[in-house]
């Protein structure tokens, strides 16, 4: 155990790189020469390899988590002698002897608040309910029960964010949140106070078929709209048909547009400048951009392309 009345400065930090996330704050704890070493998941994909090529280049320490806890990643963390972990995105399980490793413990850096959304796409989710903020979070990792909340940040959530801009966005917000609680942390010499995590909130996986469809009978023009954001550009956009037709929307926006009491998903307008008008059941939506396995078109150009005419009604999928 450490004595906190002789607190060292903490020069040692391990990044747990779970997603694209990490990078501004892997690259701003080099610049500070406090990173130590960055651990890569079990699971190796494009973005894994992609910054381990360049830890590699950068001459930065680095190692797999395993999937059995054999004792090598514990091993490897002891010769580190880190003071602090932050994970991003990373779901590999920590084992104890894993987190007591690391001096003062390990901290997830979430994208949203755990008692909001929990899962691997919090992001998603949060987008597709049109939320118009989320809360960065640092939460404390342990091995038998919820982490306790460390620090939070509010971020506003623009209202034309994508799912990979709003990343974006988060990810450049990391290393001033890491900064501010290296700062709390030396300043109260470890001892901070944590406040207790009493529930989860939604579950936020990747969506799974008939989820990305809209749903004419259910969905709003403004949740049609929200849908096509948080799926833009990872999953598509979110899926409408037209006949035999998938049709990925990646773009929608609410319009004040008369509908003339048609069904909702029917084709109510084509035209300039106003552009390719379906009917909601409360509204209207302009569909700005689609795709297809033959490209990519403005609404406008679909429809001539593909002779699609006013009276033409999008269908819905079964959710299920």
């Amino acid at each position: 155990m450490f004595d906190i009345q002789q607190f060292p400065p903490l020069t040692k930090i391990i990044v747990f790189a779970g997603n694209r996330q990490a990078l501004p704050t892997i690259q701003m704890l080099m610049q500070q020469k406090r990173l130590i070493g960055v651990v890569l998941p079990v699971k190796i994909d494009p973005i894994s390899e992609q910054l381990r090529n360049w830890l590699i280049q950068s001459n930065c320490a680095y190692a797999r988590s395993t999937v059995a806890d054999n004792g090598l990643i514990c091993e490897q963390l002891m010769s580190w002698q880190a003071d602090l972990g932050i994970a991003f995105g990373f779901g590999d399980v920590m084992s104890e002897s894993t987190l007591a490793a690391v001096r003062l413990g390990v901290y997830h850096f979430h994208a949203a608040a755990p008692d909001e959304y929990y899962g691997n796409m919090p992001l998603y989710w949060l987008l597709r309910n049109a939320d118009t903020q989320t809360k960065l979070t640092l939460q404390r990792a342990t091995y038998a029960s919820k982490g306790a909340i460390a620090l939070q940040q509010q971020l506003a959530v623009h209202p034309l964010d994508t799912l990979q801009s709003l990343e974006n966005k988060i990810a450049q917000q990391g290393p001033g949140l890491i900064n501010q609680f290296i700062d709390m942390l030396y300043q109260q010499r470890g001892d901070i106070e944590l406040r207790a995590l009493d529930k989860l909130g939604v579950r936020a996986n990747a969506p799974q078929g008939a989820e990305v469809f809209v749903d004419w009978q259910c969905m709003d023009a403004a949740q049609i709209s929200a849908l096509s954001r948080a799926g833009n550009l990872l999953f598509g956009g979110c899926m409408v048909s037209l006949g035999q037709m998938p049709i990925s929307l990646l773009q929608a926006t609410v319009v004040n547009h008369p509908t003339f009491g048609v069904e909702a998903g029917t084709i109510c307008h084509i035209g300039e400048p106003e552009g390719l008008i379906v009917a909601t059941h409360n509204g209207a939506v302009r569909f700005d951009i689609l795709s297809n396995n033959e490209g990519i078109y403005s609404g406008l150009n679909f429809v001539e392309q593909f002779d699609i005419n006013v009276g033409n009604c999008f269908i819905s999928v079964e959710q299920s």
